[in-house]
């Protein structure tokens, strides 16, 4: 049986659901939101050791996303801080107990979130990088946005969907650095973020690897100006495309090295042809490029958690 970690608005498991249940393919959905509610039995004896009840059954778990557990509305909010931290930690005790394949360990996938490390590693195996900075002081990016020329971008360091005070999520998109906001930089406090050389695209590619399998997408984020800088800006369509086999290897080697069996990757083709690194989301969406290329990703997910 294949366990599902996830939680109820995440569209791209539906996807993969419908998949399974048209092929017959045994599996349990945990929402985590659903938690509190959730059945599970986890029993320790000194006659037969650990008994996990029903997940005793699971051969794979495929771990997707994990939000918090929703609580009975009206409880008090110190208790639902602690109930709500005690299924969190009953499900990190989890991850430690089911001995079988994962696509991904969440501890690799936490590790392999941190945006530096990320770099760090493609940097060693080969990729091409835009030049990078991150740091707190003013001297430093004027002196990198000056031997730039001032083409210079900044994009979030982690947290690129900030929960605003009404509960609501908004997204921060790359942008390009605001001559204006260098003139008055005294102004600012530098929290932490990636600067980044604007590199001239082409355009931009998608690599979404599975196991050893690759599959790309191309996106033409120059035909509007709204997309130039992030073309999550617009809904743009994107193709099948064929990577070089160089970076196709590399894309697997940056995966295998950050101990994950799935990424998503992306790149950008400059207009001199060279391929450059930005980042890999260790759970990206990809269920709209399938849609769209006709790229058979669901198929080798569940090839990889079934085999």
């Amino acid at each position: 049986m294949l366990l599902i970690i996830t939680h109820k608005q995440d569209y791209t498991v539906d996807f993969v659901v419908n998949q399974l249940n048209a092929g017959a393919i045994p599996y349990y959905r945990l929402n985590c939101d659903d938690l509190l509610a959730a059945p599970y039995h986890l029993h320790f004896s000194t006659a037969g050791g650990l008994d996990l009840g029903q997940l005793a059954q699971v051969s794979a778990v495929w771990f997707r996303r994990v939000k918090r557990p929703q609580l009975p509305a009206g409880t008090e909010p110190h208790v639902a801080e602690y109930v709500a931290g005690e299924l969190l930690a009953l499900l990190h005790n989890l991850y430690l107990l089911l001995d079988c394949k994962w696509v991904s360990q969440p501890a690799a996938i936490y590790q392999a979130e941190n945006k530096l490390y990320q770099l760090k590693i493609a940097d060693k195996l080969g990729f091409t990088l835009p030049d990078t900075l991150v740091t707190n002081e003013r001297s430093a990016l004027l002196d990198f946005y000056q031997a730039h020329a001032g083409e210079v971008i900044i994009k979030p360091l982690f947290n690129s969907r900030p929960t605003q005070a009404s509960g609501q999520q908004q997204v921060l998109f790359t942008n390009r650095l605001d001559p204006a906001h260098l003139t008055h930089l005294d102004r600012y406090t530098l929290t932490p973020s990636i600067y980044q050389r604007n590199i001239a695209k082409a355009y931009e590619v998608r690599v979404t690897v599975v196991g050893t399998a690759v599959f790309a997408a191309a996106v033409d984020s120059q035909a509007s100006p709204v997309t130039h800088q992030d073309w999550r800006r617009a809904h743009l369509p994107f193709r099948a495309y064929e990577l070089p086999p160089a970076v196709a290897q590399c894309c697997v080697a940056l995966v295998a090295a950050l101990h994950l069996r799935f990424g998503a990757i992306d790149l950008i083709r400059s207009v001199d042809g060279q391929y450059y690194f930005l980042e890999i989301n260790p759970n990206g969406q990809w269920a709209w490029l399938e849609i769209e290329c006709g790229l058979p990703i669901s198929q080798a997910l569940i090839a990889e958690l079934t085999t």
